[in-house]
Formats: structure tokens, C-alpha cells, sequence
């Protein structure tokens, strides 16, 4: 089954230029989106789940700079075009000097997980977090101290309004201000129970803090006292932000897609359409302009060029994992992944119909013996079928409920599944009946079969385990490959060569159809994650870290053609 060449599909579309000379991305980032960015009008930063974005055109468009953790950041700050500092939800904060091209780390000794991060002065850095702590540094991020604590409530956000005044707010609804550039912090009870999310001023004494279940408090006295405005929705809010040169006009972000609206300094908010129902976790301003971007969960991105208004989606992806696709021809492929999901593409990849199924499992595998006929597999045993490109879809019996991971079908008839506990099934009826066949090889799960032709296939799975049959699958016996690595991924070259690779950049080939397998050396020690071949000759690999490996010569050499960068243009 060719996953590995089409999970890269999945995410770039290989442009026929020397095979695989170039790259493009055919779809939006799905990651979610946690903090966005923006040092002047034009240069702005995203991050989030193991992704962190650039424009430097003023959102017009984003390229992908690689994300200091595979972890999700929680907050960003830039001082200027070069210098910035990230923090992560796995408790280590990362420091760029030249705009998030090569990042340091710095872990500090509490261990505590810091929520928001700003910089006062190029030197002057406050970051704040769980249980109240709150961190302080005096040379731009290099080393942090610990401020006396205030409260020891999660702190969720902060904001400075000039070098010496600061404030905070908590989970339990407090206030915290500073007036000596974050040294010191007083303790002030809003006076609501809700917990509060963000909070910002629009000078020394007039701010705003938003928080749980629709609340909205504003002061107009430096944040001595607090007032409750009715927001008119109960969702969870979780940014407030006004517009600098306007300061009546203000915008409030939260969850399912909520934005809310003021024209006149907070007296009365309204509720805008946002064209999106994920949650909003934050809101910008671009410096100098009424354009306001939002960013949210499964990439999204939205924004206004009339301090609130009306809002455009310029970003959007899906946040849900992909697993296996195949394409049946140069166009029309099946995509499946977690949650039921299931993709049609007639185009190539560059767009996809939805055909997927209410579950809340995994697919895991699919193999289509025809352009509208094909199986789809995946966890506690699931196995569908469909005649008519999944418009419609069968369910299956395949008599177990381990977890299928692998598919493969001489025709609409007759086929075989692979998966957890040494499982391998044979079907002769369309997936109507299963005889489940014994592979002799105890609770080892296996991860993908194929076959050279009726008689001789192949089985792959964890701990070094690599089966072989000649005859048709009926009894299977265990390759001695001298290794232990997993093995997640098979492709034919042709009938009688393959290829198997797994982790630690682990790679086989056989030339006499499995009887015996010689170990390539491909330079690389990330985990292989799949691998296909176009023809006898040109082949690809996929891996961690976005490793893309492809060959000319059958696998005899490897070059890394890994996109550094890319670029998506919002249509």
C-alpha cells in the first residue's frame, strides 16, 4: 500500500521538477494555534502545537519556521525584528536572536509550567504562570529569578502599560499590580468569582479583564475597583484587546468562535460573526493599522480590517491526525486518520470531500481495489467497506476486536488484514466472513502486509518482525532480519524486490521476494515512518522531524529533499 509517498501528499504536493525538487502545501496547518505576534505592521509571529509561523507582509501570508519544542507554546513576545522569547507548556522557556531561525533554552529550577511572557526592556523580561509564580529577568532571558509571591493562584495573563506599571490576573480572580517594573505585586480581589483569562489597559487607569462564563469587569481607577458589563453570553472568554489609536474600540475573543465587540469604551459589547466555531485563544492589533487577527484551535485564523466588525477566516486546518491514504490514480486518493475520518480527493490533494464516519475511533488503514471500491480499517476491529467512493459505507464482522493497521486486497473479494496481537485475518467474501489465521508469533503487533503476487507476501511489525508466505497467506514463518527495531512500513519495487523501514532509521531490502533481506545504509537515525516507490527506481521515505528521504537507484542511496521552508498563501 503506498501511504508513505501520499502521507507527504497529505501535506505537500510534489511538483514534477526532478522529483521531489520542490514543495508546496496543498493545505492549511492543522495545529492549533496558541499566541500570535506582531512587532510592527508588517512582521508578525504565530505559535502554537509544534508549529510557530512568520509573515513579514502583514498576514498576507505565513511561512513555517521550525518550533523551538515538538511541544505546545503558550506565549510569545518580540522585543524587535530579531530578538524573542517563546515559553512551553513542558516548562522551559526558549530565547531567538536572529527572529526564530536558531533558538536557546533555559529551564528554570521550580519546574513550573509560565502561561505569558513580556518584555518591558530589551533587558527587562516578565514571565508568570501556575501557581502564582512569577519570573524576572534582568538580561533579556538569559537567566530568571523568582519573584516573592503574591498569590498562589495559576496566573493566566499579564500586561505592562508603560516600564513601570504591570498587571496580572489569576484563576481566582485577582488582580495583581505592580508599579516597580515587576519586582513587587499587590494582591487586589476583583470581587467576582469567575475565573479570569486576560486583562488589558488602554491607559494608567482605565482597563479591562475578561474571564469564564461570559465575565467582563472594567476600572477606571487603576484597578483599585472593578465593575461587572454584562457580555450577554455565558461561553468562556479569553482575550481582551483594544485598538491603540481608538481606544473606545475594543475586541473580545473565547470559546466556540466567540467574538464580542465595543464602540464606546465598553458600555455596551456586541456579539460579531466570527466564521468560525473553534476557540479563540488570542487577539492582536497590528501596530498602526484597524486590523486585528485572532488565532484559535486546528489552525485557525481569522481576521478583521475594521477593528472588529466584520471578520474574513484566513487560516483554517483540522486538528485531527492523519493516518494512511492511496491514490488510485495521478488524481482521486482516500485519506484516513482519527476520530471516523475519512477524505476523498479528486484533484490531487488540493481539496477533499468529506465522507467520514460518526466515531470517535482511529482509521488506521485503507486500500481501494478500484477508483469507488475499497475497505477502510482501524481500532477495536472496525472494518468498512464502500462500492461507491464513500457515499456509502458497510460495516464489517471481522470476528475480533484488536485494532487493524494494515490492509491489503487482490480485489474486491479476497484480502487480508494485519494488526495489534499478532492478528491476521483473511477474508474471501468481501469482508462478509473472516478466518483468522495464526502467525505463530504471540501478542507481536504488525503494522502493514503486502504481497508480490498470490502466492508470496510479507507481514511487518514490532520488535524486528518480519513474516513470509508462499502460499497465498495460508501459514506465515517469522525472516531473521538480526534486528529488533519496530518495523512500521513496507513497499514493492517490484515482483520480487522490497523494502521494510522502522525506527531508528532502521531499512531492509530483499531482491528474491522476502527469502533474504540486506540492511541499507541511508545516513539518517530518525524513525522511518513509511515508505513508497513510484517505480523499480524512484522511491521515498518518510520520517520524524519532517525527514523526506528519496532515492533514484532503488534504495542503494538516499538524498534528504526535506522542505526548510514553506509558504502558504490564504485563498
Amino acid at each position: 500500500m503506498d501511504r508513505a509517498l501520499f502521507l507527504v501528499f497529505v501535506l505537500l504536493l510534489l511538483v514534477q521538477e526532478g522529483f521531489g525538487q520542490s514543495w508546496r502545501r496543498v493545505g492549511d496547518w492543522g495545529n492549533d494555534y496558541t499566541a500570535i505576534h506582531w512587532v510592527d505592521e508588517n512582521l508578525g509571529y504565530i505559535a502554537g502545537e509544534n508549529i510557530f509561523l512568520k509573515s513579514i507582509d502583514g498576514g498576507l501570508s505565513w511561512v513555517e519556521l521550525k518550533s523551538p519544542t515538538s511541544e505546545t507554546l503558550l506565549d510569545i513576545s518580540f522585543y524587535d525584528e530579531q530578538k524573542g522569547l517563546a515559553i512551553g507548556d513542558n516548562g522551559w522557556i526558549y530565547r531567538t536572536e536572529n527572529a526564530g531561525l536558531d533558538w536557546s533554552s533555559y529551564f528554570h529550577g521550580s519546574g513550573k509550567i509560565h502561561t505569558a511572557i513580556h518584555y518591558i526592556t530589551d533587558q527587562l523580561v516578565i514571565a508568570v504562570g501556575l501557581g502564582g509564580s512569577i519570573l524576572r529577568s534582568l538580561n533579556g532571558g538569559l537567566t530568571w529569578e523568582d519573584v516573592p509571591l503574591s498569590s498562589e493562584a495559576d496566573i493566566h495573563a499579564l500586561t505592562f502599560v508603560n516600564d513601570t506599571l504591570g498587571f496580572a490576573v489569576t484563576a481566582e480572580a485577582e488582580i495583581l499590580r505592580t508599579i516597580t517594573s515587576g519586582a513587587n505585586w499587590e494582591r487586589i480581589p476583583s470581587g467576582f468569582p469567575a475565573a479570569l483569562n486576560d486583562i488589558f489597559f488602554t491607559n494608567d487607569t482605565v482597563g479591562y479583564a475578561v474571564g469564564n462564563l461570559g465575565t467582563i469587569i472594567k476600572t477606571e481607577d487603576g484597578g483599585n475597583h472593578w465593575r461587572f458589563i454584562n457580555s450577554g453570553v455565558d461561553t468562556d472568554l479569553k482575550k481582551v484587546t483594544f485598538n491603540p489609536a481608538f481606544p473606545q474600540i475594543g475586541v473580545i475573543s473565547g470559546d466556540r468562535g466567540t467574538i464580542l465587540r465595543t464602540d464606546n469604551g465598553g458600555l455596551t459589547f456586541l456579539a460579531t460573526n466570527s466564521r468560525t466555531q473553534q476557540d479563540l485563544t488570542e487577539l492582536a492589533f497590528r501596530p498602526g493599522t484597524n486590523n486585528v487577527q485572532g488565532v484559535g484551535d486546528s489552525g485557525t485564523l481569522i481576521s478583521s480590517n475594521n477593528s472588529g466588525i466584520s471578520w474574513a477566516v484566513r487560516l483554517s486546518g483540522r486538528s485531527t491526525d492523519y493516518t494512511a491514504l492511496q491514490f488510485t490514480s495521478d488524481l482521486r486518493g482516500y485519506l484516513v486518520g482519527e476520530q471516523g475520518l475519512i477524505l476523498l480527493t479528486g484533484n490531487g490533494g488540493n481539496s477533499f470531500v468529506d465522507r467520514s464516519r460518526p466515531i470517535s475511533l482511529p482509521f488506521n488503514a485503507v486500500y481501494f481495489v478500484s477508483a469507488g471500491g475499497g475497505f477502510v480499517a482501524g481500532d477495536n476491529g472496525n472494518i468498512i467497506s464502500t462500492t461507491n467512493s464513500g457515499v456509502n459505507w458497510t460495516t464489517l464482522n471481522p470476528g475480533t476486536n484488536r485494532n487493524v493497521n494494515g490492509l491489503y486486497f487482490f480485489d474486491f473479494n479476497q484480502g487480508f488484514a494485519v494488526g495489534e496481537s499478532g492478528l491476521i485475518a483473511k477474508t474471501e467474501s468481501r469482508g462478509l466472513t473472516w478466518e483468522i489465521i495464526p502467525s505463530g508469533q504471540g501478542e507481536v503487533t504488525f503494522n502493514e502486509i503486502v504481497f508480490f503476487d498470490e502466492n508470496a507476501g510479507l507481514v511487518a511489525g514490532e520488535d524486528g518482525t518480519l513474516l513470509r508466505s508462499e502460499n497465498g497467506g495460508a501459514t506465515w514463518s517469522r525472516v531473521a532480519l538480526g534486528n529488533t527495531a519496530n518495523l512500521h512500513a513496507l513497499s514493492l519495487l517490484d515482483e520480487s524486490s522490497a523494502i521494510v523501514v522502522g525506527e531508528g532509521g532502521i531499512m531492509f531490502k530483499t531482491l528474491d521476494r522476502g527469502i533474504s533481506w540486506q540492511r541499507l545504509q541511508t545516513g539518517f537515525n530518525v524513525s522511518f515512518s513509511d515508505v513508497a516507490f513510484l517505480d523499480e527506481s524512484v522511491g521515498f521515505v518518510t520520517g520524524e522531524e519532517g525527514t523526506i528521504l528519496r532515492t533514484f537507484d532503488a534504495g542503494d542511496s538516499w538524498k534528504n529533499c526535506r522542505p526548510i521552508r514553506f509558504r502558504i498563501l490564504p485563498g
